[in-house]
């Protein structure tokens, strides 16, 4: 897959979180040189950022987006679930949700599709090798 996609014309490839950059790093490097490391999360972030600058000479960009809370209906099922099992209601348990998130709402799925769709077309084809947190400002750390 990678050398067709290397073949010269510019693409993207996307990932959701690390377990499809490990499936992806199975598929085209070398995965006994990324084991050596113990620590899982580091052998995840090394070899993601190896293989988007290994890949970025070919106009390859890849990058990993770390969706927050999006309003699915599995975000809506998980919702109902927990309001029965702590006695809210399911307004009560997502008001309580969204004052965690600093932006005050939850992310709507045409949201995550414009940003990932943008991610994938030539206007960004100098962002590669970023794990991309679209979670409304939740995550309190950096980077």
């Amino acid at each position: 897959m990678l050398s067709s996609i290397l073949a010269g014309k510019p693409s993207s490839i996307g990932f959701l979180g690390n377990e499809g950059v490990t499936q992806a790093l199975e598929a085209v490097q070398n995965p006994a040189a990324c084991q050596k490391l113990s620590d899982k999360t580091a052998h995840d972030e090394l070899c993601f950022s190896d293989l988007a600058r290994d890949v970025a000479p070919y106009n390859v960009t890849i990058n990993n987006l770390l969706p927050g809370q999006f309003e699915t209906d599995r975000l809506v099922s998980n919702h109902e679930r927990f309001a029965l099992a702590s006695g809210q209601t399911v307004e009560e348990f997502q008001s309580k949700s969204k004052r965690g998130i600093p932006a005050g709402s939850f992310g709507q799925p045409q949201e995550f599709g414009a940003y990932a769709a943008f991610l994938c077309g030539a206007s960004a084809g100098f962002v590669t090798g970023q794990n991309l947190l679209l979670d409304g400002g939740q995550y309190p750390g950096i980077m």
